[in-house]
């Protein structure tokens, strides 16, 4: 056993550094190329892994800058569908839920007093069905000078009941020349109930009942 190590150091000594050197630097160039260019080799199998990450990060971030436009379109909408709903609610303070006659001829007869128009006759007409609300106009016939007809449609447009004026027609009486000309005429006026939805009546449906009201059990 001696014997052979020292034949083995004999034989190791004959060969040069220098090629020992080169064959031990072409070992690790084999185990770098090796390292870098296999496929299985654990730098390519890394950086695949990091390739699959980065391909994640962006495609969850391209998700995440969507669920923000869409937050934000929400957001917009809602926005949008909360000023409609006020404004319909707005809307529905100055229509009423029936229609008064009485109350109807009693106010435009006062306002007219007040800015010394004269009426003559105030005729309700037929009602007109639409889609969300009842339409119901009046025939009103006055006397009066144009001054006080702008100052009474003044006064109707700033009562909280929504009131129109539909059409209007009107002749003089009185000479033109004069400061004030004497004017006869007629007004379509119109007021509005609201009729309701089929949301309205589905709200109402789907309503818990009121506190007190029977439940139907025995």
């Amino acid at each position: 056993m001696a014997a052979s190590n020292e034949r083995a150091m004999e034989v190791l000594g004959k060969v040069p550094v220098g090629l020992i050197a080169a064959v031990y630097l072409c070992y690790q160039g084999y185990q770098f190329y090796a390292f870098r260019n296999f496929e299985d080799s654990p730098l390519l199998q890394k950086q695949a892994e990091i390739r699959d990450l980065n391909s994640n990060i962006e495609v969850m971030t391209k998700k995440l800058n969507e669920a923000k436009k869409f937050q934000a379109e929400l957001d917009r909408r809602r926005d949008a569908l909360r000023a409609l709903a006020e404004e319909l609610g707005s809307m529905r303070a100055g229509l009423s839920e029936d229609f008064n006659v009485p109350e109807m001829i009693r106010t435009m007869t006062l306002e007219a007093n007040r800015v010394g128009l004269a009426v003559e006759s105030f005729q309700p007409k037929a009602e007109v069905q639409k889609e969300y609300y009842v339409e119901k106009s009046f025939s009103m016939k006055f006397r009066g000078v144009f001054v006080q007809m702008l100052v009474f449609m003044d006064r109707v447009a700033a009562l909280k009941r929504i009131i129109r004026v539909g059409s209007m027609a009107v002749n003089p009486t009185g000479p033109q020349s004069a400061k004030y000309v004497d004017l006869e005429g007629q007004l379509d006026l119109q007021v509005f109930k609201y009729s309701g939805t089929a949301a309205d009546q589905l709200g109402q449906k789907d309503a818990p009942p009121k506190s007190g009201a029977p439940s139907g059990g025995k």
